[in-house]
Parts: C-alpha cells; structure tokens; sequence
C-alpha cells in the first residue's frame, strides 16, 4: 500500500441512522465486525466515515467511506482487474499497520454512549482505496503458495492428486 502524502486529520461525528430498525441492523453488522477482529482498540488520528445501504429487502450492507475523508486521496493501488468475487473477502486481508490509525471509525451516537467510542480498521474494507488491490494480491499469492508447497505436510493447502470430473466426449 503506497501513501503519497501527509494525511490530516478528519473527526467528525457521525450521526446515528433516524430508523430505529435500521439502526439495530447497523448494530447488528458493527457488533459482526468488532467481534471478528476486523476493527479494535488502539490509537486513531483520523476518522473514516460510515454508513449503511440496503441490500435486498431485509439486510444491509456497510460501506466504509475513505473518500470523504481524504484517505483514498493519499492512498494508493495499482490498475487491475478485479474478480467479481472478490469484494466478498476484504476482511481477510490485513491492512499495513501504519494505516490503521488513520482508519478510525466513531461508534458513539451509534451505540448511544455517553463517552466516546472510536475503533480503527485493521483489514481491508469497502470503500478504501487499496482494498480491491490488497485482496486480489493476497488471493493470488495465496494461489502460488499453495501451488508451489502442495506436498509439504505444513501446508494446510496441500494436495496429492487432482481428479477431473469432466463430461464424457459425444461422438
């Protein structure tokens, strides 16, 4: 992840979701992401902002918004294509650590506190910049590990043989 500039910092607060139903669901997916790891306790500089849309009738999807901020401005990946698949495994890629403490995000009108609530990110994220690229890189080195160590008894990719299930030829 290659950052091209200082970055200042950004703290407002952000505002809680004015439908109580979808205010339980952005709970629901902020509580997701806190208990996996994804986003933790630690020293934030700056803020990223936040917000919800709706995905299908009954679920909603968070999109992390480094634009507004100024972070996507600093940040930057290389062209590529990307997998359609791919924006579905975002979280299982790390964010470089020094970035972390510019992707804060303020929970305290969400969760209704008194005092406030800031975690930061710690892996990639929709809505940041290098995410698309970040996943991409860690899926194919991921595809050359386990290509390359196939055999290797540590490899918790390893394979001995491959079996093809293919269509019988039509004469």
């Amino acid at each position: 992840m290659w950052i091209g500039e200082p970055i200042e910092p950004w703290t407002r607060n952000k505002q809680p979701a004015p439908d109580p139903n979808f205010r339980l669901q952005v709970l629901d997916k902020l509580k997701v992401i806190q208990d996996r790891g994804y986003v933790g306790e630690g020293h934030v500089e700056s803020l990223i902002c936040f917000f919800a849309v709706a995905k299908g009738l009954s679920d909603i999807r968070m999109v992390y918004d480094g634009t507004r901020s100024g972070l996507n401005a600093v940040l930057w990946a290389p062209w590529f294509p990307l997998p359609t698949d791919i924006g579905e495994c975002f979280h299982n890629w790390m964010l470089v650590e020094r970035v972390w403490k510019w992707c804060g995000i303020d929970l305290t009108s969400t969760l209704g506190s008194s005092e406030r609530v800031w975690r930061r990110w710690n892996r990639c994220a929709m809505g940041l910049c290098p995410s698309p690229y970040v996943s991409v890189r860690g899926v194919l080195w991921l595809k050359e590990e386990s290509h390359e160590k196939r055999t290797e008894q540590s490899n918790v990719f390893r394979w001995e043989k491959v079996e093809l299930n293919l269509p019988e030829r039509l004469s």
